[in-house]
């Protein structure tokens, strides 16, 4: 009976070591640690699981697209680049990340997030630009990192009377003589600015449509001037040689008839000018 007794004991044990190996061999379940994680492009992050039971074995970890994120050995994620929900689309959607070991797996769904710039530079071989007024230049802006995501900037200019951008194209235009301060913004501290010289053009001829003009006392009668070039900047100054006769506003050139006679109206601009003989009647 003794013997019996041992021998039951002895089978016992024996199915119980069984038992436990066929256990310990059996993946009832692979857990992450993470199962969402948002990374900025370039980033990276470890993510750890756990064996259901515990048990130490080597755990196979893949990407559903290494092209956008990828996934080494030990668990290791680090984003690539931004998957977009379609080609022509701003969305990103996620990318899971398994972990498997026989029957067991979990996922982590990564999200991509994008690089924002930190540095920009307005692209020009000088640090001031000279243009004449009604000319224009458009500048490019350098990004850095150079694979920044966030590739946009606003353009503003300190002084639009003498160069106007357009604030989306950074096209300028120069409208008269000066200096104007042309900034290119990602936000308020990431920007960098150019100096814009609009030059003074001097005019090379000057004419007056009118070469005579006749005239009765009272009337008035405005002057208008051709420079050669045509994007002259020199202002136009008038005077009378005879204002009892007929007088001239030196800045607009509006000839007013005071009494019968001759004058001469003159435009100087820069170092040319032109007449028009004005008889009043």
């Amino acid at each position: 009976m003794k013997t019996k007794i041992l021998l039951a004991a002895a089978m016992l044990a024996l199915i119980t070591i069984v038992s436990c190996k066929n256990n310990e061999d059996q993946v009832l379940a692979v857990r992450l640690d993470k199962t969402k994680l948002e990374l900025v492009k370039g980033e990276s992050a470890m993510l750890s699981a756990t064996i259901v039971p515990d048990q130490d074995a080597e755990l196979e970890w893949f990407s559903q697209d290494a092209d956008y994120v990828t996934v080494d050995k030990n668990g290791l994620v680090t984003a690539v680049g931004l998957m977009k929900a379609a080609e022509d689309s701003e969305e990103v959607v996620p990318v899971s990340v398994y972990v498997r070991y026989k029957n067991g797996a979990d996922e982590c769904k990564v999200t991509v997030l994008p690089l924002p710039t930190s540095k920009l530079e307005i692209v020009s071989e000088t640090e001031l630009v000279s243009i004449n007024p009604g000319e224009s230049v458009t500048f490019e802006v350098k990004f850095y990192p150079e694979d920044a995501d966030i590739r946009t900037v606003t353009w503003s200019t300190d002084n639009a009377a003498i160069a106007k951008v357009n604030h989306v194209t950074g096209q300028v235009v120069g409208v008269v003589p000066g200096l104007a301060t042309i900034k290119a913004s990602y936000n308020d501290k990431i920007y960098d600015d150019i100096r814009v010289n609009v030059r003074i053009v001097e005019a090379t001829a000057v004419e007056i449509e009118d070469q005579s003009l006749d005239l009765t006392v009272g009337d008035k009668k405005r002057l208008r001037v051709v420079f050669t070039p045509s994007n002259a900047t020199d202002m136009p100054e008038w005077t009378s040689d005879n204002p009892d006769v007929a007088t001239v506003d030196k800045e607009t050139g509006v000839v007013t008839a005071k009494s019968l006679g001759t004058a001469t109206i003159k435009v100087q601009a820069g170092k040319v000018y032109a007449t028009c003989v004005v008889n009043v009647k």
